[in-house]
């Protein structure tokens, strides 16, 4: 299929007031890259200060970057993923998953199931825009990546 496989990857996280915004941003940017960082300061439930930070990449060497470096910085992460692609994709064709916040601010790239993470969002490119479709060009995408060490997937 032509194309590219992605629209975009957007990353969200917050800032709790128990936390340093700074090391959050550092946690961000080692998930996201050099993305622009919007922060948006809200208000928690006990009238705690949490900033809200999303930031978004849509250039196809960037998206493909950021695939390469989950696929050769965390082993196994890719395949994982592909393992769970059924229960990870959205009706609307789009890819979740979470990376532990602390082991990014710590230089790594760790797949969570917990709260404290930085959210990730794949929107897959399916023409026609349907599920199975998403489903088929995600699957084909992890499958080269992980085959192709070369090639740019995206």
């Amino acid at each position: 299929m032509p194309g590219p496989t992605f629209h975009y990857v957007e990353f969200r996280t917050s800032a709790h007031a128990t936390e340093v915004e700074e090391r959050v941003r550092e946690a961000f940017h080692t998930v996201a890259g050099e993305v622009e960082v919007e922060g948006i300061e809200l208000e928690g439930h006990h009238k705690n200060p949490i900033v809200m930070m999303r930031g978004e990449i849509k250039k196809s060497g960037e998206i493909t970057r950021f695939w390469k470096r989950l696929h050769e910085e965390a082993p196994g992460t890719l395949q994982r993923l592909r393992s769970q692609l059924e229960a990870r994709l959205g009706d609307d064709g789009t890819f979740y998953f979470r990376l532990d916040k602390q082991e990014a601010f710590l230089g790594r790239l760790v797949l969570t199931s917990s709260d404290d993470c930085i959210q990730v969002a794949a929107k897959v490119a399916a023409y026609p825009a349907k599920r199975e479709v998403a489903e088929g060009r995600l699957r084909q995408f992890l499958d080269r990546l992980v085959a192709d060490e070369g090639e740019d997937p995206a």
